[in-house]
């Protein structure tokens, strides 16, 4: 039986994954179009 406090650091864990991946991917294409137009 998993209690609250087991899950919570698993959210925390995710959302932090989540948002270094999206930060990656837009830095990517931010960094993609700079060079493009230049």
């Amino acid at each position: 039986m998993s209690t609250s406090g087991d899950v919570v650091p698993k959210l925390v864990r995710l959302s932090n994954s989540f948002l270094s991946l999206k930060l990656r991917i837009m830095s990517r294409v931010y960094f993609e179009t700079k060079t493009a137009w230049i």
